[in-house]
């Protein structure tokens, strides 16, 4: 039996909004160490990973919530919304990151 669909758990808002919240964490990072005179390179690789895998996460999490919701035919509440729009940063951002960072190994002729 299916308890997402019973009961849809107010876990998915949270867990979307710890991963943007950690993914936060790890941009402070990047941007700490981006002004060294290494640049982005400088920053340690736990916090690059962070940066990498947490809005994939993010994405996942945002699944999993529309469709439990979907499935209980409950409406999205502010919790909800604000949690997504928070992912939605954390992707949209992270996108962006990872696209700054090929054009840069490109220029070092790394890529």
């Amino acid at each position: 039996m299916n308890t997402v669909a019973e009961k849809p758990s107010s876990a998915f808002p949270l867990w979307l909004l710890g991963c943007t919240a950690l993914w936060g964490v790890g941009m402070w990072a990047w941007y700490a160490n981006s002004h060294s005179k290494d640049g982005w390179s400088q920053t340690p690789l736990p916090w690059m990973l962070v940066l990498v895998a947490t809005p994939f996460l993010c994405v996942v999490a945002a699944i999993a919530l529309l469709r439990a919701r979907h499935r209980s035919a409950q409406r999205l509440t502010w919790l909800d919304w604000c949690a997504l729009v928070a992912g939605t940063v954390a992707v949209a951002v992270g996108a962006l990151l990872l696209i700054m960072v090929a054009g840069n190994m490109r220029g070092m002729g790394i890529l």
